[in-house]
Parts: C-alpha cells; structure tokens; sequence
C-alpha cells in the first residue's frame, strides 16, 4: 500500500482510523496509459489468458508488465482462501463469485464503489441484473466486475405446442409448473416415435432433480447438528413429478453438448433448457422446419421475481493489499471494456455484460432477455457428495426398471445421506 505523509498528527489519526476501520480512499489520480508497472494477474493460467485475451491486451497497454499465477489450487479447493493467499502475490484476480465473496469477507479484495464514483465508470452501460447479482456478492458493495455471463433459459418448439394445443411455457412458471406442462404431451409422436417434452444438460437425472429442489430453496441438510431431508414431503415430490417422465422417455438429460440438442434442432423435443452455447447452436443452424422462441427459467416459488438464470464464469478484483491499485484498477476497466467484449463476441466465454455488446442485433437482445430478466441475486451452490449422487442414479434405476418403491428408496438414501461426514 502506498502511503501518504501528513503534515498534522490529527490527520496521520485519521489515516490510521480509516486504516483500521477497512475505509480506504483512492485518492490518488487514474493511472495513465503512458505509465510503466508490473502487475501480477492471478488467471486458471498463463495460456489459459493468452488464449482469450491475445495479444490485445499488449496492444492497449505496451508499457505494463503482466505475470500470471495460477488459480486452480484455489479454485479446485486444494489450498483454502488463507492459504493460497499466503502463497501468492497478486494485483488482479479472476473467481468465480462463491469464492469472491470468500475472499472480499476475509478482506483481501479491494472494493470497487469509489473508483467506480471517481471515475465516472458507466455501470449503466452493463446489464443491471448483473451488477445487481455481483453486488449481492458483496452484501451490497461491489468488490469485482462479470465481463460475461451464461443465461439459462427454455428455449421450445411453437409448431409442437400449437399441433397439441399446449400452452406455451409462460414468465413465473416453476418447475412443478414445467414438469406438469411436459406432462401433458403424448408419449409418441403418432408415428411410432417418442415425444420427448423436455430435455435438460444436467449430467444424471438426480442432478436434474438437484436443480429443481435447489431452484426451490431445498437443501440437503438442515438444522443443528445437521439432519439429512433427503426423503421430506418437498423432495419426495420433486422424485413423484419426475419419475413418470423418465420412465416414459419424455424428460432427457444429457450434458453432451455434441449431443444434447439433436432431438430439439430435429423438430422431435417441445422443450430444451438451454444456456449461452446451446442458444449458439440454435442460432447457428442453417434452417430448423419448426418455429422457435424463448422463455424465462423457471423461478423459484416462494421468490416468483428470483431464479437462477445467471450464471456467471468469474469476476475481475483487486486485491486489497496490491501496490499498483490504480494500474489493477485499470486493468479490471479494460477487461470489462466494448473493446474486450467486441474481441470475444461469441466465443467460449459466455454473453457480453455490456448490454449494447449482447448482440449487434437489437431484435436479439429482446429475445435474450430473458436470459436475465428475474432479480438476481447470489446464493451458494448446494453440493452433494458424488457418492451420493450415484445412489440416487442407482436408486433412479431401480425404481424404473426393478420395480422398487419410491419410499424404500428414499429411505435408503436418507440413511446414506445422515452418515456422510458433516
């Protein structure tokens, strides 16, 4: 930290009582293009950086002298946020928001809000449910911005719904509303074939279900010392709407992406969800023989204006005990600028947050706002040991084809469930 000289005791005071309390000023003047420094980017690696940022960012800042550390001790959870911090030096980070929001509480990260005031930076010019979303992290206070993001939304077959005279899926349905919508096509097509209603890119259909009952507030665990609820009245639901649609081959799930969408792009799937590299694929087709539209992710029920349609790869910070803030900071500017977004327009990295860099076309970004249009808002991601996502695969199977009873099955998983390790 750079520090300034006071001419007073009462000011040095002051300095120190800002110190102490976490205030920090950024008084000091934006940094300049002209001006040398060495800054130090902690990024998944060097290639990594490379391969999305090029040679652009040497061409805007020829006299900054960029290193990179790697993230994936970190983000991998082999090292813990002390540990990794005590390992390396860094100016400039990139995480996923969980792991922000860890950081910017243990106080390693710098927050943004008065740089953002000093300098005029347009926050207006970025999708607003995303600045929301990424103040949420911070209970309020910005500590780092989403150059992208990757929206999730339904994307379904209008030609299917109007041959059947199904309702389209409609803003502030649930995902009991979605199941029961899947529910009322055919199990074939009339020629033989299976209608599949809905296909989702969730690995197993327990993890599609994890989606459903996490999009509903569930969780896994509750209380003190924790209680498995594994078989409660809300998840046995979830399995009870689910189920009938496995078992008929109306709901799909696959995160293949070669694969996923084949049924959908041929005219033979009503419903996809779909998020930034299944809506390429869409818009990529040369011609589909069915119209096609967009609708809002299901939301969850007890926050009908909430739902978990951001998701949101990582967010540029500065670290709170960098020596080249000001250099950081405009970096951070930079990485979140129209000239990045217009270098990766449509690449592997997800929509622009820029809301003019969405799409270049203004019909487009109509349609896709629907990937952001609820409130968002942070919260952690549930997880569940692998070992018990594949008993609940297995306990799926059985149900299915060996004719075992919902209720044995979910009792058993709630008993492998309580003596997994808390």
């Amino acid at each position: 930290m750079k520090r300034r000289l006071f001419p007073t005791l009462l000011a040095s005071i002051l300095c120190l009582a800002s110190i102490l309390t976490g205030c920090q000023k950024n008084e000091a003047p934006p940094f300049s293009k002209d001006k040398k420094a060495e800054l130090t980017i902690a990024y998944t690696n060097e290639n990594a950086f490379l391969k999305r940022y090029g040679n652009l960012f040497n061409q805007e800042y020829p006299n900054i002298r960029l290193s990179i550390v790697s993230t994936i001790p970190l983000v991998t959870k082999k090292l813990s946020v002390e540990n990794w911090v005590q390992q390396n030096k860094f100016d400039i980070i990139y995480l996923p928001p969980d792991l922000v929001k860890e950081m910017a509480e243990s106080n390693d990260l710098q927050e943004l809000d008065l740089w953002i005031k000093r300098d005029s930076f347009p926050l207006e010019e970025y999708i607003p449910q995303v600045i929301k979303y990424a103040r949420s992290i911070g209970n309020g206070k910005l500590y780092g911005l989403p150059p992208t993001f990757f929206g999730q939304a339904i994307a379904y077959n209008k030609d299917l719904f109007d041959a059947y005279h199904i309702e389209y899926p409609q803003e502030g349905m649930t995902w009991e509303d979605l199941l029961r919508l899947s529910g009322k096509f055919p199990k074939d097509d009339g020629r033989g074939n299976t209608l599949i209603s809905l296909g989702t890119n969730d690995s197993s259909s327990f993890e599609f279900m994890l989606k459903v009952g996490f999009g509903q507030g569930l969780t896994m665990m509750q209380g003190n010392p924790p209680q498995a609820t594994v078989s409660s009245d809300s998840w046995k639901q979830i399995w009870q709407l689910t189920l009938p649609l496995l078992k008929s081959g109306q709901l799909i799930n696959s995160s293949d992406l070669n694969t996923y969408m084949e049924a959908f792009l041929a005219g033979k799937q009503a419903m996809a969800v779909v998020t930034y590299e299944e809506y390429k694929q869409l818009t990529t087709q040369k011609k589909t023989t069915f119209q096609w539209a967009l609708a809002p992710f299901p939301v969850n029920p007890n926050q009908s204006d909430n739902n978990d349609t951001l998701l949101i790869d990582g967010l540029y910070a500065v670290s709170a005990q960098s020596t080249e803030k000001e250099a950081a900071w405009e970096v951070v500017k930079f990485l979140n600028s129209r000239t990045v977004a217009k270098w990766n327009y449509r690449s592997l990295y997800g929509f622009s947050t820029l809301q003019n860099e969405l799409s270049t076309n203004q019909e487009e970004r109509e349609r896709l706002s629907v990937m952001y249009a609820s409130r968002q808002s942070y919260h952690p991601i549930g997880e569940v040991p692998f070992e018990l996502v594949d008993k609940a695969n297995a306990a799926i199977k059985n149900i299915l084809n060996d004719g075992q009873s919902l209720e044995d099955a979910l009792q058993q998983l709630q008993n492998e469930a309580q003596r997994l390790p808390k």
